[in-house]
């Protein structure tokens, strides 16, 4: 019996001394050190979307987890989900005859003026767009807002919003007062609004800009300042 014990404490002092010299190699990567590219919990198609974007924005998604996990996941659905396109005429834009040009805009991602102290939002860079705006008034006091030629990156509860801040960042730059003019139509393509009376006490030139945010989590996506 001491034989057996004293063999197998020389068996089990040879293996710790095998596994301290080597463990360098077979020790675990610290997380910071590990390739991490799968973003679990969506389909394994939505997978293989995810890991076809650029790196950077797949470790934003990773780190946007890590502080809101649900967020995280219904905005990566929704930008690797096919976006819905407005048939053609619904995408046309609808007489305007008689009616006057009293706003104009490009949207485009969230931007700072060079005197603008403040930080751009976190993971801004997830976000953004491209497309003109044209704002119409017609004689009998009627507005019409016209998105052309949208591109924007999708989101889950895309809304359009006439905003009085001229560069709103986040839904602190919300006021109550600001416009909202129903659901994004489509992530791409071309959509018109009728524009509502402004609240008692402001003019349509109160309002600096048109925002495209996501709804859900307040988080807006895309900017035009209206000239």
């Amino acid at each position: 019996m001491g034989t057996r014990f004293r063999l197998f404490m020389v068996f089990a002092g040879a293996m710790f001394v095998v596994a301290v010299f080597t463990y360098p190699i077979w020790r675990p990567a610290p997380v910071e050190d590990r390739d991490i590219t799968e973003f679990a919990g969506i389909s394994a198609e939505l997978q293989a979307d995810f890991q076809r974007l650029e790196e950077s924005i797949q470790q934003d998604y990773l780190a946007m987890r890590l502080e809101d996990d649900d967020m995280a996941k219904q905005l990566l659905i929704a930008r690797l989900t096919s976006p819905e396109v407005l048939p053609p005429e619904q995408q046309a834009l609808p007489p305007v005859e008689g009616a006057v040009i009293i706003g104009e805009g490009q949207f485009g991602p969230l931007q700072l003026a060079q005197d603008d102290e403040r930080m751009l939002p976190p993971f801004s860079e997830l976000y953004g767009s491209a497309g003109a705006l044209t704002i119409y008034q017609f004689v009998d006091g009627r507005r019409l807002l016209y998105i052309e030629n949208l591109n924007i990156i999708n989101g889950p509860n895309l809304w359009v919003s006439l905003s009085l801040s001229p560069n709103p960042l986040t839904s602190d730059d919300f006021g109550r007062e600001d416009i909202d003019l129903g659901p994004s139509l489509a992530a791409s393509g071309s959509m018109s609004y009728e524009v509502p009376d402004v609240p008692r006490g402001l003019e349509i030139s109160d309002y600096y800009s048109v925002i495209i945010y996501e709804r859900d989590y307040g988080i807006i996506f895309s900017v035009a300042s209206i000239k």
